[in-house]
C-alpha cells in the first residue's frame, strides 16, 4: 500500500517499495491544494511540491505493480497526473477518481488517451464529478463493475457536444462483461429519431 501525498517524502516511498517485495501494490493519489494543508504543515514544510513530484515519480516506476489505484484530486490541472499516467500499466484491475477539496463539485477532465494507449484490463472503475469522451481507454471490453456519478459524458466524434443516448450505448455493448452499472446525475438523451424497426 503507497499513498503518493505532498506529505511523505520520497524516502518513505522507498521504503514502503523495498517492503513490498516486488508484490502487486494498492495506490492512493491525493492531490492537495495546499490551501488545505494545515499551519503546522506548512510551517515545518513538511508539505511540499517537491514531495509531490518525487511521489509521481516514484508512481512511474511502479505503475506495472499497480493493480488498485484510488485518486483524490483537490486541485483543478493535473498535468504532472495525467503525464504519470503515459505509461502502461499491466496489473490495474481498479480505478477510483474523484476531485474533493476545493475541486469538489468541479468537473475534472480526464484524457482520452492514456496509459500508452493500452488499456488495462480494468475490472471496476469508478468515476464521479469528472468528464470524459466516451472513446476513452477506461472504458474497456474488461470491464465488469461500472459507477459514474454526476459525470458528463462527451461524444467521441465530437469533443465540444455532449454525448447522446446512442453513442451512450454503443459503448456499452463494448463492455461484455459488465456485470453492475450505476448512473447518478446526468445520463445522455436521444438526440437522433428512432428508426423504423431499431431497438432502444
Amino acid at each position: 500500500f503507497v499513498t503518493i501525498d505532498q506529505r511523505v517524502p520520497l524516502w518513505v516511498l522507498e521504503r514502503f517499495d523495498v517492503r513490498s517485495g516486488g508484490r502487486p501494490l494498492q495506490v492512493v493519489v491525493h492531490d492537495v491544494h495546499f490551501g488545505h494543508h494545515c499551519g503546522r504543515c506548512m510551517t515545518e514544510t513538511q508539505a511540499t511540491s517537491r514531495n509531490y513530484s518525487d511521489g509521481l515519480g516514484m508512481l512511474r516506476r511502479i505503475i506495472d505493480r499497480i493493480t488498485q489505484l484510488s485518486i483524490f484530486l483537490d486541485n483543478i490541472l493535473h498535468p504532472e497526473l495525467w503525464a504519470a499516467f503515459q505509461l502502461e500499466a499491466r496489473s490495474l484491475e481498479s480505478i477510483s477518481l474523484e476531485p474533493i477539496g476545493f475541486s469538489a463539485n468541479r468537473l475534472i477532465s480526464i484524457p482520452s488517451a492514456l496509459f500508452a494507449s493500452r488499456t488495462p484490463a480494468l475490472t471496476s472503475l469508478f468515476l464521479k464529478d469528472v468528464g470524459f469522451s466516451l472513446d476513452n481507454a477506461l472504458f474497456c471490453t474488461t470491464l465488469r463493475h461500472l459507477d459514474m456519478r454526476s459525470c458528463r459524458m462527451r461524444s467521441s466524434t465530437d469533443i465540444d457536444s455532449a454525448a447522446d443516448l446512442s453513442e451512450f450505448v454503443a459503448s456499452l455493448r463494448g463492455m461484455p462483461r459488465l456485470e453492475t452499472i450505476k448512473l447518478y446525475g446526468e445520463v445522455p438523451v436521444r438526440t437522433s429519431p428512432v428508426m423504423d424497426g431499431e431497438a432502444v
